[in-house]
């Protein structure tokens, strides 16, 4: 456990919000995946993760990070789970109680949407740098025994 983090998993970030730490992070999404397909319903992951580029460490600063995690909070329900899903690398939110028949275009949007807001948050110097992806977990087809 390192000095910015506590034993129950969370990292301070910045005045306005708190993220968990990878190992609770990863905790909680294979709980809510094993409930998303438990009850049959989609489960969303966004990532934030630094674009692969010549000269660049691909480690988001805690700088970087403060402004992530508080772009991220502003536009997830209290439901939701904003931590690291890698360490320093790759910023996640967990998007659960997603219904099993989302609109296809659903991630997109949201991943256009968490897009916009670290512009406007970071300026296009930062977010420039970062990628942003949303994973749709859908639970597995229902097998019909013979």
């Amino acid at each position: 456990m390192t000095r910015s983090q506590c034993a129950c998993g969370l990292t301070p970030i910045a005045r306005l919000g708190q993220a968990y730490n990878e190992e609770a992070f990863r905790y909680v999404l294979e709980r809510e995946r094993r409930c998303a397909e438990r009850y049959g319903h989609a489960l969303l992951i966004l990532l934030i993760d630094v674009k692969r580029q010549a000269g660049w460490r691909g480690r988001i600063s805690g700088d970087a990070a403060a402004g992530i995690f508080c772009s991220l909070w502003s536009c997830v329900r209290d439901v939701d789970c904003v931590g690291w899903f890698r360490e320093d690398r790759v910023a996640g939110v967990i998007l659960t109680q997603a219904s099993a028949t989302l609109a296809p275009d659903i991630p997109n949007r949201l991943g256009q949407r968490a897009a916009r807001l670290l512009m406007d948050h970071l300026g296009p110097d930062i977010a420039g740098r970062l990628h942003v992806r949303v994973l749709q977990l859908r639970p597995p087809k229902k097998r019909h025994h013979s």
